[in-house]
């Protein structure tokens, strides 16, 4: 079989981009997987036996540090939209009322891709994978058509994740070519055996096609869609062409979310190593004190599954157990904590650094942390993402009309509220480490509570606050964490 090639750098972001998906799905803490476990959690070389080490693979607790950070981060993000714009027409052009179910824009919003993704949610899912992997491709199929010629529903988008990006080649600042790898099934009925093959398809500025290598490295196409044709411009002079598929990446140096899911795994591992050794230490070995006699007949008692058994009147002590020491093991377990806490801490830093350092003259740097940095640079490419698929949505929709193109947009606010880093940190860390404390909340904690969230998000205070509080009482429960989550104080 001929080998594929790949552009500059690809296998090195390869094994990144795959190394925090994995850690970001916990794919990367599974046994069963084809003991995918292994290849993050390593044996211990010396004093540590193959059975031991399984044991203690299937036993991992997963570590959802990392993607709990990545969450927060873009749900933050999402959260600040107070100031948001989306456009869908404009003086009766564009893609219509997204409220009248009979528009371009409402059949679009309700079923993006083909099988009823919301569009709301493509911004949130090249978010996380822009925070990950700081890269994502889009792709616009365009309408398909029946046998007749017919159109049989609208233009689709989808996200492509890097990995699958393998070849691609840029001419004047655009990309003008690409190879998407794909693994596709062949069958086309339910009785039909399932035969998965690697696929590769071509996208260039006349059109696309889909092979797969034959026995002799011949390229084949594939049955059925193998090709087609689209026209896509890059303004509305149309002079010159571009590609369905676009790539949108963040501007960092570093690959942060690579270098954190790291750090989770080192942090996992050190659990791994505690927790087992919590369990090897619970197991302690009996030590009889008897004859060989009686120790024959010991051990026929343990096999009943006794648990009791008397001592010999004339030894000059009883039987024991014996274990291994775990006053050590309280240090180690603060120790892990305490990584634990400084991993949101400076996972926030280093994300919000990073972005200094990209766009150190583009954006407010006055925050404490430099996380507003980031959100502003993860908003800005998310709106990229999203206008680069309705850009060539409206040429699907309107093809010879060029009026119509550049009318659908989304515009972000970058007004982001300064974040605690301390508070953020603390909340996160006592939610997966030693929990929050039920505390009993009555009616003015709660607006206390209430009072914080509005002003957090950049909301007017509703002058029936007091009501709204004791609506939130259940005199038969008590309201969990309050304290701890939002930071109100005694």
């Amino acid at each position: 079989m001929s080998k594929v090639q790949t552009y500059p750098g690809y296998v090195l972001k390869n094994y990144r981009w795959n190394y925090a998906q994995e850690v970001y799905d916990g794919s990367a803490f599974e046994f069963e997987n084809e003991n995918n476990a292994k290849n993050y959690f390593p044996k211990k070389e010396q004093r540590e036996n193959t059975l031991a080490y399984n044991e203690r693979l299937k036993m991992i607790d997963p570590a959802i540090y990392y993607p709990t950070g990545i969450d927060s981060l873009v749900g933050t993000m999402f959260v600040s939209d107070s100031g948001d714009s989306q456009t869908w027409e404009k003086d009766g052009k564009g893609l219509g009322d997204p409220s009248d179910p009979d528009s371009l824009a409402y059949q679009f919003i309700n079923d993006c891709n083909g099988n009823g993704l919301n569009w709301g949610f493509v911004g949130k899912q090249g978010s996380i994978k822009l925070a990950m992997k700081h890269t994502i491709y889009a792709l616009v199929e365009g309408i398909p058509e029946d046998s007749e010629g017919n159109a049989i529903g609208g233009p689709t988008a989808h996200l492509i994740d890097p990995e699958s990006v393998i070849n691609k080649i840029y001419e004047k600042g655009r990309m003008i070519a690409c190879r998407v790898k794909e693994d596709r099934n062949s069958a086309t009925t339910l009785d039909d055996i399932p035969e998965v093959k690697t696929c590769y398809v071509d996208y260039t500025l006349e059109g696309w096609n889909r092979w797969y290598y034959g026995e002799k490295g011949e390229k084949i196409p594939f049955e059925g869609a193998s090709g087609g044709e689209y026209t896509y411009w890059r303004t509305k002079d149309q002079k010159e062409r571009i590609l369905p598929i676009f790539e949108v990446s963040l501007p960092l140096d570093r690959p942060v979310g690579y270098l954190w899911a790291k750090k989770c795994i080192s942090i996992a591992n050190k659990e791994s190593e505690l927790e087992f050794a919590y369990r090897n230490s619970s197991f302690a070995i009996f030590q009889p004190v008897a004859s060989d006699t009686q120790w024959q007949a010991i051990k026929e008692d343990l096999k009943k599954g006794y648990n009791a058994f008397p001592s010999d009147p004339e030894a000059s002590r009883g039987h024991s157990f014996i274990a291994p020491p775990s006053d050590h093991f309280d240090s180690y377990r603060g120790y892990i904590k305490e990584k634990i806490k400084n991993f949101f801490y400076n996972m926030f830093k280093d994300y919000g650094d990073a972005a200094k350092e990209a766009t150190a003259t583009q954006i407010r740097l006055e925050s404490q942390s430099g996380i507003e940095a980031f959100l502003i640079l993860l908003a800005g490419q998310t709106d990229e993402l999203e206008n680069g698929i309705l850009w060539r949505v409206e040429q699907c929709h309107f093809p010879d009309s060029p009026e119509n193109w550049g009318i659908a947009r989304v515009e972000r606010s970058n007004d982001f509220s300064p974040i605690d880093l301390d508070l953020v940190a603390s909340n996160l860390a006592n939610r997966y480490v030693s929990g929050s404390a039920s505390v009993p909340a009555n009616a003015e904690i709660i607006e206390q509570v209430l009072t914080k969230i509005y002003e957090a998000d950049g909301l007017d205070v509703p002058e029936n606050l007091t009501e709204i509080a004791k609506s939130f009482i259940d005199k038969n429960t008590q309201e969990k964490g309050l304290f701890d989550e939002f930071g109100v104080g005694n």
